[in-house]
């Protein structure tokens, strides 16, 4: 390793002192109380927000659109087929040792470890590891390397060649004032590989993100894709299966008092009381963003993403979004795989049992209904016969003249089927609560997980084919019930009607669901889609960001994806800029010849399988 302007020494990573620094915070737009009493909003007005949206100078000698930057990996051969041989046995993934160049500058010992979860599932020992998705972690194993004020990159594999949709997707959230993952296009390479162009993005777990993106002392959250925002109990123990300490100090004690209130005030309490635990405002834009830029893999979505910042000082959370490929419907596309280029991976190409085949066996999983194995739901499809309960996610349409049995037998043999049409994930529309009116008294009810790493203590069990229930000495007497992640009602009161609809197997969450419910919240979350319309796709802010990423692709990167296919998929993403799509109508954008798939994070691929860290 040799120093560079860009690399510096750092304090050691996890729960480090944050260095003094000047930081301007961005607020969110601060409208609840406007909105209510009838006034205009502005994008200025805004209560106090730990958000800083702006970026260093250090941090943007990596993280900008003015270059395709290069990563090359090194890592013993042996090493790789270990590391994808744990994940196809148990689901683990394993750190190894690599050494990696970013843009001439070398570092030694570096830690390498898969990452995702339905982008890797099929994987096995015969994969193609350059077309994975993998996180870099230079301070793994050895302390204090940093580079543009960062320890880890994590290198997506994405739904489109470009990786447009992704990259304009988190601009889109800074400028909407949220904290938001920094992108860099790159050549990656790995152990000599044809270069791929690959989409590099911040890691909200990296202590340095946190000291950068948020103000002030406090804790960095990642909630698991198979957990909820379930009530568990009133100790921060109870939530160890469902969130994990990223930054900061090691308490969940924050997450049990915040996700107690959630679920557990009352209506009158939560419209009333809800900002002294959440920074509202935030989460109002928060909603309005992920609608705007179509994402339906949010903080509701398969995937369960999102990040939770803790404010010691405030006491009061932040959502932070996570996970953001399959904004703008997803859009996919076509040949080969990761970003573009490249044999095999990514969306759509790669053998048997890589990518290409895990894509068809995703995409087919999220159409069956709980209960129904894959393996199963292939051998009634071989046969002819449409399983019981098989539904195409709400994004997805048949073309006419297009059986759904004819679409399940191409699935089921790992190829992508003609005249399945994907849309943009409900046109940017939130869908509307079911039930009537509000969530009564605050209980959600969350989905069935079927997951594998369920806490064991302190369970009830009297169904074995149930998710057992967690039971805690005062429930009894204050209207609690914990649950590890499927039903629970409180007192006769009936469970908060779900934010149904969400595509691609879409969970209920409860503080969603009840954010929603309250007509102060809902018109603060509306309030927020109407001036973040007009701020970012009316005024052409957008179309600038798109612009900017297109160029640099088109200048900079013409070996690694034509033209046509960069204006193609920046296209697709344009139709959504309009008002029309903004309003909820479903924009007519271009069909993507690959399904969606989502970057679940270090979630267990299956219920036998277990997740490494």
């Amino acid at each position: 390793m040799f120093d560079s302007p860009n690399h510096r020494a750092q304090s050691p990573r996890r729960f480090s002192i944050r260095s003094p620094r000047v930081m301007t915070a961005v607020a969110s737009l601060s409208i609840g109380a406007l909105a209510l009493a009838g006034c205009t909003t502005s994008a200025n007005a805004s209560s106090h927000s730990i958000i800083n949206t702006e970026v260093s100078s250090e941090t943007s000698t990596f993280f900008n659109a003015d270059t395709v930057h290069e990563i090359s990996v090194t890592a013993d051969p042996d090493d790789i087929t270990a590391a994808l041989k744990a994940y196809s046995t148990d689901g683990s993934k394993e750190w190894i040792s690599a050494e990696v160049t970013i843009d001439g500058t070398t570092f030694k010992n570096v830690g390498l470890k898969l990452k995702g979860n339905s982008t890797l599932r099929g994987t096995d020992e015969s994969s193609d590891a350059a077309t994975l998705p993998w996180i870099l972690r230079l301070d793994k194993y050895e302390e204090n390397q940093s580079y543009s004020a960062r320890t880890e990159f994590v290198v997506r594999t994405n739904t489109s060649e470009s990786s447009l949709n992704e990259a304009v997707a988190l601009d889109l959230l800074g400028e909407a004032g949220l904290a938001t993952e920094h992108a860099a296009a790159t050549r990656f390479s790995l152990n000599g590989s044809d270069a791929e162009l690959r989409l590099v993005i911040d890691n909200p777990s990296d202590e340095l993100y946190s000291e950068e993106t948020f103000e002030g002392e406090g804790i960095t959250y990642k909630a698991d894709a198979d957990g909820d925002y379930s009530y568990r109990g009133d100790s921060g123990s109870d939530y160890e299966s469902a969130f994990d300490v990223e930054s900061g100090t090691d308490d969940l004690t924050p997450i049990a008092t915040f996700l107690d209130f959630v679920n557990n005030s009352s209506d009158e309490d939560f419209s009333s009381k809800l900002s002294d635990y959440l920074d509202t405002d935030q989460f109002a834009t928060y909603l309005a963003m992920q609608d705007l830029v179509s994402n339906t893999d949010d903080i509701d979505g398969p995937g369960n993403n999102s990040f939770l910042r803790y404010d010691s000082e405030s006491k009061t959370m932040t959502v932070v979004a996570w996970d953001q490929n399959l904004s703008f419907g997803g859009m996919g596309g076509g040949q080969g795989g990761g970003m573009g280029g490249g044999q095999g991976g990514g969306m759509g190409g790669g053998n048997a049992g890589g990518p290409g085949k895990m894509d068809t066996d995703s995409l087919l999983t999220s159409m069956l209904p709980d209960g129904l194995e894959l393996e199963d739901a292939k051998k009634q499809i071989e046969a002819g016969t449409v399983p019981d309960g098989v539904e195409l996610p709400d994004q997805m349409t048949l073309e006419d003249g297009t059986e759904l049995i004819d679409v399940l037998k191409d699935l089921a043999n790992g190829e992508m089927p003609d005249g399945l049409s994907f849309g943009g994930g409900g046109g940017g529309q939130r869908p509307e609560m079911n039930g009537q009116g509000g969530a009564p008294g605050g209980n959600m009810t969350p989905p069935d997980q079927n997951s594998s790493d369920q806490n064991s203590t302190d369970k009830n069990s009297t169904d074995q084919n149930s998710t057992d229930q967690k039971s805690t000495d005062d429930n009894s007497s204050d209207g609690k019930t914990a649950t590890d992640g499927d039903t629970k009602t409180t007192d006769d009161k009936a469970a908060g009607g779900q934010n149904g609809g969400r595509s691609m197997g879409g969970k209920s969450n409860a503080l969603v669901t009840r954010f929603l419910a309250d007509e102060n919240f809902k018109a603060q979350y509306e309030a927020a889609k109407t001036e973040l319309t007009n701020k970012l796709y009316e005024s052409g802010t957008a179309e600038e960001i798109l612009t900017k990423w297109t160029t640099l692709l088109n200048n900079e990167a013409s070996d690694l994806i034509d033209a046509d296919t960069v204006s193609s998929e920046a296209d697709s993403i344009r139709s959504h800029f309009t008002s029309e799509s903004a309003d909820g109508t479903t924009p007519n954008t271009q069909q993507p010849s690959t399904a969606p798939k989502t970057e679940e994070d270090d979630a267990t691929p299956s219920a036998s399988a277990t997740s490494s860290s």
